[in-house]
């Protein structure tokens, strides 16, 4: 009689422990934290900047030709000396045609030159003076993400470095906004 009693204290016992022990309802989610900076090896990209350019003076070459230099100094404190070193700077133009057409390019050939500094860039254009309807954006890889990126991977510097923007947005999830800033 006694392991009778005992064997059912025990399932008492276990129907009590089972019985009490609920799940309680899941409370509601709490409040989205802000969004984080970018890790030192996220790719970082710049607002579209509208370029201010001043003349920086004139210059007479060789055939008597007078040539008039703009200059452009853009704050960029992403840009490291990391960066300079290992990284890849990919930089664009954007303008809104007279159909209203937005037309995005590669800066590169449009400064002399464009000069990527810790910190800053600095473009020099001839003859052109760009700060009229123009926008600049600037794009930073880091090089880690050159060696490791499944999608970079497939791609040398040179050839990052003339795609053309909207194969760079896309294989880098890039947000755009079809009108610069």
């Amino acid at each position: 009689m006694k392991s009778l009693r005992s064997y059912a204290f025990a399932i008492s016992v276990i129907a009590f422990v089972i019985g009490g022990c609920q799940k309680s309802a899941i409370g509601p989610a709490g409040p989205a934290g802000a969004t984080g900076p970018g890790g030192p090896d996220s790719i970082i990209h710049s607002q579209w900047i509208v370029l201010n350019m001043s003349i920086e003076g004139t210059y007479t070459d060789s055939s008597g030709n007078t040539d008039t230099l703009y200059t452009d100094t853009l704050p960029a404190p992403q840009l490291t000396q990391t960066i300079l070193d290992s990284g890849v700077i990919l930089s664009y133009l954007s303008y809104i045609d007279t159909t209203g057409t937005t037309n995005v390019m590669n800066a590169s050939p449009y400064f002399n030159p464009e000069l990527f500094q810790v910190g800053q860039i600095a473009l020099t254009s001839i003859n052109v003076d760009l700060s009229t309807g123009y926008s600049y954006r600037y794009v930073i890889i880091p090089g880690t993400l050159l060696a490791t990126n499944s999608i970079l991977k497939n791609y040398t510097k040179a050839q990052l470095k003339a795609a053309n923007y909207s194969t760079i947005v896309k294989a880098l999830d890039i947000s755009d906004k079809k009108t610069p800033n």
